[in-house]
């Protein structure tokens, strides 16, 4: 069985590939995923990576916004899960992530993008 940050990486290689047209079994394991993600418009990548980016920064500032404990570090998780997701097929076109806040920025050869630059790096 598979652990849930595996299980969101999971998603986002499919929803990816949903979104770029490139058909994959529902057997396919990971690694099978990670190499068809290669063949995707740099458009669907962004699209779907950034949908997720976004999701993690609602679900902070929700806990953030509650006020309470509890709250607060179930949103930070789900922050964090979904961050890792993205971040993991990030790191397969060789791009890292640095959060100097909220929203991500991300690094390519050396090189530092913000945050609305990410279609182009891909």
């Amino acid at each position: 069985m598979i652990d849930r940050q595996e299980a969101t990486h999971r998603v986002v290689l499919k929803r990816i590939l949903q979104l770029a047209d490139l058909p994959f079994g529902d057997n396919a394991k990971t690694p099978d995923l990670e190499k068809l993600i290669r063949h995707a418009k740099p458009e669907a990548v962004a699209n779907v990576v950034s949908n997720f980016f976004d999701r993690a920064a609602k679900a902070w500032e929700m806990g953030d916004a509650s006020g309470e404990a509890a709250s607060m570090e179930a949103a930070n998780r789900e922050a964090e899960r979904l961050q890792t997701g993205a971040e993991k097929v990030l790191a397969l076109f060789g791009i890292k992530t640095d959060y100097p806040g909220l929203y991500p920025r991300f690094i390519k050869d050396g090189q530092h993008y913000n945050y609305d630059d990410l279609r182009r790096i891909i």
